[in-house]
């Protein structure tokens, strides 16, 4: 199997199939993501494929081919925060996020992944303001360090740090609100 940066290559010379590898490599990582963010199935097949589209457009341009992930990734999220801005969907706003303590290293989320309902997740993953929701996708859905999740957000690495805290606290309240 070739790596990203051969198949990459091989596209930038004239070879339809890898590219054609390299979208099938990455295609559901990026619709799951772009899923789990906008929570519609129609709108994260267009997404991605705009994602795609963009990737397609914009892959000579890449400096550094070996962040080539976390760079579609970044598409993709982008095109799925600038859908939930101007759409109807996203009705809850940011709130200022409280500082969370660094030294707390257990798995948070332990107790949220093994609930039988996934799709009651995904439900409460919706209800988190947008950039919460990204932060917490990018780390748990894609398995990515906070210094990546940064990357893709724009933002500093605390910053990430505390969306994604703040996002699964506020699932873990509404999880013990319904008891």
């Amino acid at each position: 199997m070739k790596r990203d940066e051969e198949l990459i290559s091989g596209f930038l010379a004239g070879s339809a199939r890898d590219l054609e590898d390299l979208v099938r490599r990455y295609e559901k990582k990026v619709y799951y993501t772009v899923l789990h963010i906008t929570g519609d199935r129609e709108e994260a097949r267009d997404i991605t494929q705009e994602a795609f589209l963009r990737m397609f457009k914009g892959l000579r341009g890449l400096k550094k081919v070996d962040s080539f992930p976390s760079w579609l990734l970044k598409i993709a999220t982008n095109l799925a925060l600038d859908h939930l801005r101007s759409s109807s969907q996203s009705v809850l706003e940011e709130r200022d996020v409280e500082a969370i303590p660094q030294d707390h290293r257990g798995d948070v989320l332990q107790g949220l992944v093994t609930l039988e309902e996934r799709e009651h997740l995904l439900d409460l993953l919706a209800l988190l303001p947008p950039r919460q929701r990204m932060a917490v996708v990018l780390r748990v859905y894609n398995e990515l360090p906070f210094k990546e999740v940064a990357d893709i957000m724009g933002c500093q690495v605390a910053t990430a740090r505390s969306l994604f805290w703040a996002g699964v606290r506020e699932m873990r309240r509404r999880l013990e609100r319904e008891g």
